[in-house]
This record gives structure tokens, C-alpha cells and sequence, in this order.
């Protein structure tokens, strides 16, 4: 049996409880996954502004509400990789090798 995570463990206020047990899954049972096309990760950054001038508190709200108005894809594994080795205090190359593996 496998134990599949996804982007939920890096939503700060939702998956925190998961992000505080993830170290705990054996790791020759743990997989990553996107659950696309939902559960977009939350640390996927922002792209550039397209505008300089916009206001700052614009800005901190686009930053916030960015991560729900993208629909989840594949290529976001990598952010789902960064959550789950920050879990299990591992560098990312390590934790992708143990769910390549």
C-alpha cells in the first residue's frame, strides 16, 4: 500500500495538520500526486506583475488568490516535492528519488 500526497500539504491553513504528520508515512510508501485538476498547490509562485504601478495591497490580495484561480496540472509536482521534503526535513532531490523509486 501507498500513501498518495498532494498539493493539500502546502495549503498553510488547511493542510497543516497533514504537513504535521507527513514525516510520519514510511518512506518507501509515499507517493506525490497532483489531484489535478484540483488542489492546486498554495506555493506555486506568483507570476511577474504585468503592471508596476498597481497598489501594494492589490498585489498581496493577487498573490493570495492566486493559487485558487489556477486549474492543478502535472507540471506543478514539484511544488507538492518541495512540501513534502520540507515535512521530512530531506533535500527534494532525495524525496524524488524515494518516490521514483
Amino acid at each position: 500500500m501507498y500513501i498518495g500526497i498532494t498539493g493539500w500539504v502546502s495549503d498553510p491553513r488547511r493542510g497543516r495538520h497533514l504537513h504535521d504528520i507527513v514525516h510520519l508515512i514510511p518512506q518507501d510508501r509515499i507517493m506525490i500526486e497532483t489531484d489535478a485538476p484540483f488542489l492546486t498547490p498554495f506555493n506555486i509562485p506568483s507570476p511577474p506583475q504585468q503592471h508596476q504601478q498597481q497598489h501594494s495591497e492589490q498585489q498581496q490580495q493577487h498573490t493570495q488568490q492566486q493559487p485558487k484561480r489556477r486549474r492543478n496540472e502535472a507540471a506543478y509536482l514539484p511544488y507538492v516535492l518541495q512540501s513534502v521534503a520540507e515535512c521530512y526535513g530531506l533535500p527534494e532531490e532525495d524525496v524524488a528519488q524515494l518516490t521514483t523509486n
